[in-house]
């Protein structure tokens, strides 16, 4: 209304979300220890949630293109940064050995971001 009235044209623009990297289901948080070995890898079946020692992500495209792509060396932030993990070791495309660099309580449905 206030732009026909000012002669103006007003354009929108948004930011569409793309895929999100996000972990799997568990049971209440799951401590993360600084300097401590997890696997980190594609859930196997449905019963493939988080628990100690493992981190886990659903099986989807994008999702499986983001471990596939994980070499030696690779930083993962997890729930905004809060906590970082480090690949360690590539056991397979869809799995990996990572050490908690800066440790937390990983809850479920937390964000997986790659900064580089």
């Amino acid at each position: 209304k206030y732009a026909k009235e000012m002669g103006k044209k007003v354009e929108c623009l948004g930011d569409l979300q793309g895929p999100k990297f996000r972990v799997a289901e568990c049971e209440g948080a799951v401590p993360l220890t600084n300097g401590e070995i997890f696997e980190f890898g594609i859930c196997k079946d449905d019963n493939d949630n988080i628990r100690p020692g493992r981190i886990t992500m659903k099986p989807t495209v994008e999702q499986l293109a983001l471990v596939r792509a994980c070499q030696v060396g690779t930083v993962l932030l997890i729930e905004d940064g809060i906590m970082e993990v480090k690949v360690i070791e590539k056991v397979s495309d869809t799995e990996l050995k990572v050490e908690i660099v800066r440790g937390g309580k990983l809850k479920a449905r937390k964000g997986v971001n790659v900064p580089d």
